[in-house]
């Protein structure tokens, strides 16, 4: 997450480098690692469900990106 802060694709504040430690993409990286304790909510199943279902809504919207980037360069080929 540090390195691709560092080539301007990422957040400015993760590229930082505090010492020799990147904290902003630790800190990141730690609250998301959080999400491991999920399950041990009471409700933790159905978290679960949710976030698998927001995952799988994230990979059909860029599925469709591709598509439309494809059908837009083929086209442009036909011009």
């Amino acid at each position: 997450m540090q390195a691709i802060s560092a080539c301007g694709m990422g957040p400015r504040f993760c590229a930082r480098l505090y010492g020799d430690k990147p904290l902003g993409a630790l800190a990141i990286i730690f609250t998301v690692s959080l999400l491991s304790f999920v399950e041990v909510a009471k409700n933790g199943d159905q978290v679960f469900v949710w976030l698998l279902s927001l995952s799988s809504c994230s990979t059909y919207s860029t599925r469709s990106s591709f598509c439309i980037a494809q059908i837009r360069c083929r086209l442009a080929l036909k011009r």
